[in-house]
């Protein structure tokens, strides 16, 4: 007994959200960002859009000369939100529907001092379920003072601006949570 009341006197610490942003030439980014700012609070830290050209995945559904945008929120939140901001990126992204195809993609994740997860509604042998059917993908691990990337990681998780964002986003994390001590 004494195990499982320790257990639930843990404190969770809250998480800062990032959202991956891929779109189309005829996306309303605008209405896309005001779905999350309703959900998440204000954004802070953003990369500049780039050309999205590191896959031709989205290419069949969104068609070509995609672009991206990271962009985190100010706001801490509770990491079990995590779930219930990929469902709502998941209906932001049908609301946005042209023709039966999305012009844009969100991936939401959450990052720790030690870690980027990403969520996503596809399993794979690295990701591991949450709930309702979206699951945990650890992108990017803080480690020697710097973000390093698993055989699995996304390209453009690696590309140098971005990662200097999500140095940025860690570093602003920090600072809230020390505000927070």
């Amino acid at each position: 007994m004494e195990k499982s009341s320790e257990i639930s006197q843990c404190k969770l610490v809250p998480v800062k959200f990032v959202v991956a942003i891929t779109f189309s030439p005829v996306a309303d980014v605008d209405a896309s960002m005001m779905g999350l700012r309703a959900f998440l609070g204000e954004s802070d830290i953003a990369t500049d859009v780039f050309d999205f050209d590191h896959t031709r995945y989205y290419h069949k559904e969104m068609g070509p000369g995609l672009q991206k945008q990271f962009i985190s929120f100010t706001q801490l939140h509770d990491r079990d939100q995590l779930v219930l901001l990929k469902l709502k990126c998941m209906e932001i992204e049908h609301s946005g529907m042209c023709q039966r195809s999305r012009s844009v993609n969100l991936d939401p994740a959450y990052m720790e001092m030690p870690k980027l997860v990403v969520a996503s509604h596809k399993n794979f042998a690295h990701r591991i379920h949450i709930a309702e059917g979206i699951f945990g993908d650890v992108q990017l691990v803080y480690r020697g003072g710097r973000f390093v990337s698993n055989e699995w990681t996304y390209a453009d998780y690696k590309r140098p601006d971005v990662l200097d964002f999500f140095r940025q986003v860690r570093a602003s994390y920090a600072t809230a949570l020390e505000a927070m001590a």
